[in-house]
């Protein structure tokens, strides 16, 4: 829920919100992306080009009830129930 303060010079409420993706610019920093993404409510992963993970943020740790260890170097497709998997596999 956003919380609103009010300016001493303007009557007008502001509304204070937490970054949003879309608030990452050309002049982001890489601390910017970490904290996005590990401060994330979303499973977030990072997959390489042969699909296996190579990072998940704790959000994705906790949901998928893995230790990061036991995610990283794992297929992603071995993530999606088996009767979801060729669905899956489209996306890839």
């Amino acid at each position: 829920m956003a919380k609103f303060s009010r300016h001493s010079s303007n009557s007008v409420p502001r509304t204070e919100r937490k970054p949003r993706s879309s608030d990452f610019g050309p002049h982001s920093t890489p601390e910017d992306f970490e904290s996005f993404f590990e401060l994330s409510r979303d499973l977030l992963t990072i997959v390489n080009a042969d699909g296996r993970i190579l990072h998940a943020n704790r959000t994705a740790c906790e949901i998928l009830e893995y230790k990061l260890s036991e995610l990283v170097g794992k297929p992603v497709l071995d993530l999606h129930p088996p009767e979801l998997r060729a669905e899956a596999e489209t996306l890839f």
